[in-house]
C-alpha cells in the first residue's frame, strides 16, 4: 500500500488527545448506603448499572476513536494495487485453416480439430475470431462463449495459403478499438502449425503487439510430420516444370504422370532432407496430371492439374480461282494452321458438323470466279457457317454478282472508281500517315 500524502499522518496526534482525554476523565465513586434491609438489593443494582454504564461509555469512546482513526487515515489519500485479469474482457483468435491444418495428429483428428479443441476451453469474456487466410477475414466480432463455439464447430481447412501476420495485425487494431484511450484491453490467442506462406513473420508481430501492451500467446500445433508435396510450377509452351518439396528425411519418390492424350508414365525422384526437386516434362495438350503413387500424412498436396488446349491444327480452306502464294504463306506461317487451297468447282468436304470430325475451321473466299461455284457449294459453306464456322470474304468485282444465300452482313452495290481517303480524326498515329487513294470500292448497306 502507498501513500500519496504522508503529511496526513499528522492527523493521528487527534485521536491521542481523545485517548489521553479519556484517560484522565474522574471515574465514578461508589456511595455505600448503610441500609440493611436494601443491602443486597441495592448493592446488586449498583454493580449492573455501572457495569452498563460502563459498557455504554466504552462503547462511545470506540465509536469516537474509530471515525477519527479512519478521517485521519483518509488525510493520507491510501494507494491500494490490485491485481486484476484485464484478458479475460476480450478474447480474440487467430486460427490457421489453411490447407496444412488438414494434416492428421492422431486416428481421426486433424490439427485443425485439435485447434479448435483448444480455442474452445480458452473463450473468456467477448469473442472475436479471425481467420489467417491469405487475406485474413473476420468471422465473428464480439459474440459470447456460446456463439463462437458454434462458429467454431463449421470451420474446415481451406486451400488457401497461409497469412497470420496480418491477421495479428487485424487482432490488434480490434483490442485497441475495445480499450480505453487506445490501450488494448483482452487476448490475442494465435493458433496455427506456423508454416505461414504469406505476410509478415508473426514472430515480429508478436513482439510489436506485446510493445503495444498486449497479451499474445502462440499455440503450436504443427509437429514434424513426413511429408511431400507439390510447393509451385512454371508453365510455358514447351515445357513445364513442376517443384516438389520434402518436409522429412531424405527419400525416393514416384511419380505418374497421366496425359488424356499422350497416355501416361512413371517418374523416380531421390529427394534431399528438407529439399525442393524440380520436375520438368513437356508441356501436352489437354489435361495432365502429376500424382505421388504414395499417400502421406497431407494427400491435398499430392497431386497437380494442368489443363492446356489440345494441340491440333487450325483447318483453313481458302477458296480461289486466283492463289494468292503470299496470302498462303502469311496462313502457313502461324505454325498451328493446315491450310488447303480448292479452286472451284473443285471444292473438298466443308461439312465440320461431321462425326468424325472433318470439315474446315475457317473458310476463306477470294477472287473466285462465281460462274464456276456449284449449286450445292454455298449449300454447305451456309451449314457450315451455322455451326460456327467463320466465314471470311475478300473483295472481288463481281462481289455483287454472287448469291451468297444471305451470308453476306452487308448487301454490295455497283463498283465506283477511284476516290480520296478523307481523314476524320488526327492525332499522333494518324498525322503522319498517307493513306493515298483507292482506285475501286463498294457502297454496300447493311
Amino acid at each position: 500500500m502507498l501513500f500519496d500524502n504522508p503529511l496526513g499522518w499528522y492527523s493521528f496526534i487527534a485521536v491521542g488527545v481523545l485517548v489521553i482525554s479519556y484517560l484522565i476523565k474522574p471515574k465514578p465513586l461508589d456511595i455505600k448506603i448503610p441500609s440493611v434491609r436494601f443491602l443486597m438489593h441495592e448493592k446488586g443494582t449498583r454493580q449492573k448499572s455501572t457495569f452498563f454504564q460502563r459498557f455504554i461509555t466504552n462503547l462511545l469512546f470506540l465509536l469516537q476513536l474509530l471515525a477519527l482513526g479512519a478521517l485521519a487515515f483518509a488525510t493520507t489519500l491510501p494507494i491500494i494495487s490490485m491485481t486484476y485479469d484485464s484478458t479475460g474482457e476480450h478474447t480474440v483468435i487467430v486460427l490457421d485453416v489453411s490447407n496444412s491444418m488438414n494434416t492428421e495428429v492422431s486416428a481421426g483428428q486433424t490439427r485443425l480439430d485439435k485447434a479448435k479443441n483448444i480455442a474452445e476451453n480458452n473463450l473468456k469474456g467477448q469473442v472475436s475470431i479471425i481467420l489467417a487466410e491469405t487475406v485474413p477475414l473476420l468471422v465473428l466480432e464480439d459474440e459470447s462463449t456460446s456463439q463462437a463455439k458454434s462458429v467454431l464447430a463449421q470451420l474446415t481447412p481451406k486451400h488457401t495459403s497461409t497469412n497470420i501476420g496480418d491477421a495479428m495485425i487485424l487482432a490488434g487494431d480490434l483490442l485497441s478499438a475495445k480499450g480505453d484511450n487506445n490501450k488494448a484491453s483482452g487476448r490475442i490467442l494465435v493458433i496455427s502449425d506456423f508454416v505461414w506462406t504469406d505476410g509478415a513473420d508473426p514472430e515480429v508481430m508478436k513482439q510489436v503487439l506485446e510493445a503495444r501492451g498486449m497479451v499474445v500467446d502462440f499455440v503450436n500445433i504443427g509437429k514434424a510430420k513426413e511429408n511431400v508435396g507439390f510447393v509451385d510450377f512454371k508453365i510455358d509452351t514447351t515445357e513445364t516444370t513442376v517443384f516438389l518439396k520434402n518436409y522429412g528425411r531424405e527419400k525416393t519418390v514416384s511419380l505418374l504422370l497421366k496425359n488424356e492424350m499422350e497416355g501416361q508414365k512413371t517418374i523416380t525422384r531421390t529427394l534431399l532432407e528438407e529439399g525442393i526437386e524440380p520436375i520438368t516434362f513437356p508441356t501436352m495438350g489437354g489435361i495432365t496430371r502429376l500424382e505421388l503413387k504414395d499417400d502421406d500424412a497431407l494427400t491435398d498436396d499430392n497431386a497437380v492439374y494442368l489443363s492446356n488446349p489440345k494441340k491440333t491444327k487450325i483447318r483453313i480452306l481458302m477458296m480461289t480461282n486466283k492463289p494468292n502464294k503470299f496470302m498462303v504463306n502469311a496462313l502457313t506461317a502461324l505454325g498451328d494452321t493446315e491450310v488447303t487451297v480448292a479452286e472451284p468447282p473443285i471444292v473438298p468436304d466443308i461439312d465440320s458438323g461431321s462425326e468424325e470430325g472433318e470439315g474446315f475451321d475457317i473458310i476463306i473466299y477470294s477472287e473466285v470466279d462465281h460462274k464456276k461455284i456449284l449449286p450445292g457449294t454455298m449449300k454447305e459453306i451456309k451449314q457450315a457457317v451455322e455451326q460456327g464456322t467463320p466465314f471470311i470474304v475478300t473483295f472481288q468485282e463481281s462481289l455483287n454478282q454472287i448469291d451468297f444465300d444471305g451470308l453476306l452482313a452487308i448487301s454490295p452495290d455497283i463498283v465506283h472508281e477511284g476516290a480520296g481517303v478523307k481523314t476524320v480524326i488526327q492525332n499522333q498515329f494518324t498525322k503522319d500517315v498517307d493513306f493515298g487513294t483507292t482506285e475501286k470500292y463498294y457502297k454496300a448497306k447493311a
